[in-house]
């Protein structure tokens, strides 16, 4: 177990004297289940996720993360995508769509036991108001928002998570 780690001592004693040995024992594992993440809709189509990394990972270094999802109607989760960072955009979902999302955390040793089941996400229908028409770009960006995460990075542009501070909303 990890919280076996320690410096162990063998001492061999006869007649003739004594004699010690000590050795650095260090117990990894697959890590632990993550804290519960929060997703939340960004378009009619996509989801945002970010989580807590899990409360004890002495001694288990994750790697990645896997993101899981279900649709309400099913009890199947289907891996939607993996990352090393605790946060992610989820895109192609179904305009409309109910889901749920999970994380399991990785490493060399194996992967860990999910998360529990985020708040269930319902996309909006898409209609004619999701040609990003609703958003103000604002002059001075930072008086106005504070940022959160990077989500994604293209060739062109940067896609970061952000809190809108006169709203309260992500």
């Amino acid at each position: 177990m990890p919280q076996d780690t320690g410096i162990y001592t063998c001492v061999a004693v006869n007649d003739h004297g004594s004699a010690s040995s000590s050795a650095s024992i260090k117990v990894q594992g697959i890590p632990a289940a993550p804290g519960r993440p929060l997703a939340q809709e960004a378009s009619s189509t996509t989801v945002l996720v970010h989580w807590p990394p899990p409360a004890s990972s002495a001694h288990c270094a994750i790697t990645s993360y896997a993101v899981e999802y279900r649709q309400e109607d099913s009890f199947l989760w289907q891996q939607a995508t993996s990352c090393r960072e605790e946060c992610v955009q989820i895109d192609n979902l179904i305009p409309g769509g109910h889901y749920q999302f999970r994380i399991r955390a990785s490493n060399r040793w194996g992967v860990g036991p999910p998360s529990q089941p985020s708040n269930m996400v319902t996309l909006g229908s898409c209609n004619s108001g999701c040609d990003g028409t609703g958003i103000q770009w604002k002059e001075n960006f930072e008086s106005a928002f504070t940022e959160i995460c990077e989500i994604g990075r293209g060739r062109f542009s940067v896609v970061r998570k952000c809190f809108n501070k006169s709203t309260k909303k992500e």
